[in-house]
């Protein structure tokens, strides 16, 4: 993949955004875990409830994977299955494939 020193410049400069793994990893864990706990709060579900995981991430792709990295946070079951769909743009919809996974349990 080719990044256009010029844009980067442009995202960096005067305060602007910056772009590296370890501030990606941190934008994901604070929306995320945020939405993952307040989500679990609301349906007083245990994260031990939690049977499959699945997260779509177009663009940041790291491993391990954000998927394990949610069922880590929370200490899901070891037997949680997760999945993460990544650099798939929009074909990566969980809502087409969840119907093959959830038939076949």
């Amino acid at each position: 993949m080719h990044i256009n020193p010029s844009a980067v410049a442009a995202l960096t400069a005067k305060g602007g955004p910056v772009m590296n793994m370890t501030l990606s990893r941190s934008e994901f864990e604070q929306t995320c875990f945020s939405a993952v706990a307040d989500l679990l709060n609301k349906t007083s579900i245990s994260p031990r409830q939690i049977k499959i995981v699945v997260v779509n991430s177009s663009l940041f792709n790291p491993t391990p994977s954000l998927s394990a990295s949610i069922m880590n946070h929370f200490k899901m079951s070891s037997s949680t299955i997760n999945y993460s769909l990544g650099g798939m743009g929009c074909s990566g919809r969980p809502d087409d494939k969840l119907h093959v996974v959830l038939d076949a349990s």
